[in-house]
């Protein structure tokens, strides 16, 4: 089922909602387990006790990276069993692109298969509908992940599929945004935003270097606002999607130009896409 979806990934454009399962599981983990381990800290085990179904606002980019890792990282800190990680990406039904960020939907889903997560895939545009789509997607994600499971293994009649209970956002600082998400969703489910407001240069790049060691990531650039980013006035060369994204560089930039670049790109100068070891 994986491979023929994959196929379709690659021919047609998505109707609907996909929902992907992860083929492998890492060696020494039970092909039942939580999946993400590349990320979860060192020296934690999996351990007994119920595990909380939760759901991470996938956008293929750094900012999403973090805030799943920040969110494995809380869970050892609390001594709570390490959830079940469902990703949950929207995808332009006409290009089968990640809007604004510009990364396809078999990157997304070759992104959740290294990180052994299964994945959601919401074909869904930016207008009235989009809400109502991730309304339906979030209250379907339960019922998948039980039929995933019965059809791997036999289970009892009477069993009862997870609920979702928490949503996991990697928003920085756009105080609006966060403000839609809170009021779409905060009624129903419990909100994280792992990375809001912490400091750049301190705490999230740092934390994205070591992300990209401990993985073997890799982050470039997946869209470029041009009249914003423009070319690097130190060498004249322009930046480029594909390129490898070095926060570095950009620091550099804004020393000699006044317009400022946000660091991270929060304000739209430019996306990003993760590549994982044994992604094209």
């Amino acid at each position: 089922m994986q491979e023929k979806i994959t196929t379709r990934l690659r021919s047609d454009t998505l109707t609907g909602t996909v929902y992907l399962q992860p083929r492998r599981r890492s060696r020494g983990f039970a092909k039942d387990s939580p999946g993400g381990q590349m990320l979860w800290p060192e020296r934690f085990n999996v351990s007994e006790g119920p595990s909380e179904l939760v759901v991470v606002f996938w956008s293929g980019g750094k900012d999403s990276f973090l805030a799943l890792s920040a969110l494995y990282e809380t869970y050892p800190a609390e001594q709570k069993p390490m959830p079940r990680v469902v990703l949950l990406t929207t995808i332009d039904p006409k290009t089968n692109v990640v809007p604004i960020q510009n990364i396809s939907s078999q990157t997304v889903a070759a992104q959740a298969e290294a990180l052994e997560l299964p994945l959601c895939l919401v074909a869904v545009g930016l207008g009235d509908e989009y809400t109502s789509a991730l309304r339906t997607a979030l209250h379907d994600i339960p019922n998948q992940m039980k039929r995933t499971k019965k059809s791997k293994k036999a289970s009892t009649q009477n069993e009862t599929a997870l609920l979702v209970s928490t949503l996991v956002f990697g928003d920085l600082h756009l105080e609006d945004i966060r403000a839609w998400r809170e009021e779409t969703f905060g009624k129903d489910y419990k909100l994280l935003f792992p990375v809001w407001k912490k400091n750049y240069e301190s705490e999230l790049l740092p934390a994205l270097e070591r992300l990209c060691v401990k993985t073997g990531a890799k982050i470039f650039f997946s869209n470029i606002d041009e009249e914003r980013l423009g070319s690097d006035e130190n060498d004249g060369t322009q930046w480029q999607v594909g390129q490898v994204y070095d926060w570095k560089r950009i620091q550099e930039r804004n020393k000699i130009s006044t317009e400022q670049v946000d660091l991270m790109g929060e304000c739209g100068e430019f996306h990003t896409c993760v590549k994982f070891p044994g992604m094209d």
